[in-house]
């Protein structure tokens, strides 16, 4: 996060909703009174991390500081600017010696409103157990007195909670200025103390972060088509509607009742959960060789009718906050070789929090998520071209293409191409991603839509994809289905109840 410890204790001192409805004009008081913020997070190797931020220009930045006689080059590690207004990040590479200009991610503008607050806050004269009443989010649960030097000191212990992560922290605060001094917190079990103070002054661009004059910028700003295009493919895959759904893969010539690769599907918001059928050797035997529905059947009637003799398991879910992970055990009885059972074990928390501007799953099986998702663009590792008029591709789509600024890997995404109809929210319509790690491109993986349907909120969706494997996935979504949010509970360890 781009000001790390400032940002972590603004987190603890504003609810979620608070963080997104803190407008720039609350900051007036703050830029007053504390033009910048300064932070100072010192690391057990002798390197820091120093942050900026300042409201009254509204820009922040961030620089490695490496450890006294580490560093006889005077090389800047790393340096990070932020300039709010233009909406622009500046990044500096020391490995390129370049300086890359790139869009503020979402995830800069959140932590920028909650240190805004934080400043605001603290000027109108709150202080640490003012926000601890109001807020759900810090749970204070020591308080002493210290004194330091002849200075007195109001010392918080605390445990802070930030989309369902936990963290302990002490907060020392200045006993008469009621502006906090210094946070210690627990990270990976090292002990890390992060200095706060109010400077007057602070850096006013990169260069100042101590980046030569002499190195260039590269601009990988999206072109104003691309980012209109980048931005409606986000926003369709976050605002898609609530539903109940499943998902068949089908390989050439069978039908969607014979297929092994079944998933179910909710989807609610930034929640979402999928479940996939259990099968062992006799279960595919029986289900391969099952006659098919007369046609016309309604699939998810269908396999509702079958749910007594199959089953599923659930695999990854999101509640709101996080993303889990269902592992499981497979156990084959002595006496039944081909009867595997599966033993589901309690969900596992994710490593990272959703992101509230742009959810994605980590395993994509929602179609919204497939078609919609992420090109990788825009980004300083990669770079993006628009073109209006392909010469291939399905009719009525622009190109966008996604290549690596990096060296190619084998096997890896080094170039995707993407084309989108820039009528329906730059829906993909055929997909291709390729690596360039060998003296011919690569293709690593292809789909193509085949056919497509409308959701009640007016957002095209795939119902067919084939890969480039011939195989058929089918998408099949029940927008009116009823089902309360206890699917989203990772305590759920087994098949989710039929919707009504």
């Amino acid at each position: 996060m781009l000001v790390a410890a400032a940002v972590l204790l603004a987190v603890s001192l504003f609810s979620a909703n608070e963080q997104e409805n803190v407008a720039w004009a609350q900051t007036q008081a703050a830029v007053r009174a504390m033009p910048w913020m300064l932070t100072k997070t010192h690391l057990k190797d002798g390197s820091a991390i120093e942050s900026w931020f300042s409201p009254r220009r509204l820009v922040a930045a961030i620089r490695a500081v490496p450890a006294e006689g580490t560093n006889p080059a005077g090389q800047t590690p790393f340096a990070m600017f932020v300039d709010i207004r233009e909406g622009a990040r500046l990044e500096y590479r020391p490995l390129d010696n370049e300086i890359v200009k790139s869009p503020m991610p979402g995830s800069d503008k959140t932590s920028m409103r909650m240190v805004g607050g934080f400043l605001s806050a603290f000027a109108d004269g709150k202080d640490l157990k003012d926000f601890a009443e109001a807020d759900a989010n810090l749970t204070i649960t020591a308080q002493r007195e210290v004194t330091v030097d002849g200075q007195r000191f109001d010392e918080f212990d605390a445990v802070v909670s930030f989309h369902g992560n936990e963290s302990a922290a002490t907060y020392r605060v200045d006993a008469e200025s009621k502006l906090p001094v210094s946070m210690t917190t627990n990270f990976d079990g090292e002990l890390r103390t992060t200095t706060i103070s109010f400077p007057d002054d602070g850096p006013g661009s990169i260069y100042d972060l101590g980046v030569a004059q002499d190195v260039s910028v590269r601009d990988a700003m999206p072109a104003p088509g691309l980012a209109r295009l980048l931005s409606k493919r986000q926003n369709a895959r976050m605002n898609f509607d609530r539903y109940y759904g499943m998902a068949m893969q089908v390989p050439p010539g069978k039908h969607w009742s014979n297929s092994v690769r079944v998933t179910r599907l909710w989807r609610s918001g930034n929640k979402w959960r999928t479940e996939y059928l259990t099968w062992d050797p006799a279960d595919s035997k029986r289900i391969h060789g099952r006659e098919a529905p007369p046609a016309g059947t309604d699939p998810l009637k269908w396999w509702a009718a079958q749910f007594s003799t199959e089953r599923f398991r659930p695999t990854t879910l999101s509640d709101g906050k996080n993303h889990w992970r269902f592992e499981y055990d497979v156990k084959q009885p002595d006496d039944e070789p081909n009867r595997w059972d599966y033993i589901v074990k309690p969900a596992k928390k994710g490593s990272y929090a959703i992101n509230p501007e742009n959810p994605m799953p980590t395993i994509v099986n929602h179609p919204e998520f497939m078609m919609y998702g992420p090109t990788g663009l825009p980004s300083p590792r990669r770079k993006g071209v628009l073109t209006l008029h392909p010469e291939d591709g399905p009719e009525g789509t622009v190109l966008i293409e996604s290549r690596t600024m990096k060296e190619p890997r084998p096997q890896h995404n080094d170039l995707s191409y993407y084309w989108v109809d820039p009528l329906e929210n730059g829906m993909s319509r055929r997909t291709q991603m390729l690596s360039l790690s060998g003296s011919e491109p690569e293709l690593l993986g292809e789909q193509l839509v085949l056919e497509t349907a409308r959701s009640p909120k007016g957002y095209l969706y795939p119902t067919r994809v084939r890969n480039r494997s011939e195989v058929v996935t089918h998408f099949y979504l029940n927008f009116d289905a009823e089902f309360d949010d206890s699917v989203f509970d990772p305590k759920l360890d087994k098949a989710a109840p039929l919707p009504h």
